[in-house]
């Protein structure tokens, strides 16, 4: 099985006990249950700016195991490729955006948050609210998109890659 959401942050804040001079946690929003949005900024802070994030599905646990892999490897392999990173960039990671919702896609107001961003608003997406990819009522309506829409104004990273991957819960053929 995958880790629960709380168990990905409990090992994202043990690296950032075990490296505080390499990754610091922010948080810089709220979900629609008042849960904290995290972001961990890694390596160079005046370094050139890439960012990730994952879990923007409630069931998308894959992309928080792999976003967590990355960041162990950066921080602990001693891989000279990892060490250039950290040296030259500040990597930014929110490992879970739907910190809501563990079984679907919605966010806990039933809103596809990949659907609810700005940009084609109205061409992404069903307006019915009981639809599997529920856009919500209006573009950036839900508090996790107004977070990441935050994050993407204010870093302005160079780079960005939404680690849109189901999986979940089950990892492996355990």
């Amino acid at each position: 099985m995958y880790r629960t959401k709380e168990q990905y942050i409990a090992m994202f804040d043990a690296l950032v006990a075990t490296h505080p001079t390499l990754i610091k946690r922010e948080v810089r929003g709220y979900t629609v249950q008042n849960k904290p949005i995290i972001l961990y900024r890694i390596g160079n802070v005046n370094g050139g700016k890439v960012s990730f994030d994952g879990a923007i599905h409630g069931d998308s646990d894959a992309s928080s195991e792999i976003l967590y892999q990355y960041t162990r490897w950066l921080l602990e392999s001693g891989e000279s490729l990892a060490n250039t990173i950290l040296q030259r960039n500040c990597t930014l990671i929110v490992p879970i955006i739907n910190m809501d919702n563990s079984t679907s896609r919605k966010n806990a107001n039933g809103v596809d948050i990949n659907r609810n961003f700005p940009t084609y608003w109205g061409n992404s997406g069903s307006a019915v609210p009981t639809a599997y990819d529920y856009r919500g009522p209006s573009p950036a309506s839900e508090p996790e998109t107004q977070t990441m829409v935050s994050i993407f104004q204010s870093e302005k990273s160079f780079f960005h890659l939404n680690m849109h991957n189901w999986g979940g819960p089950w990892l492996g053929n355990t």
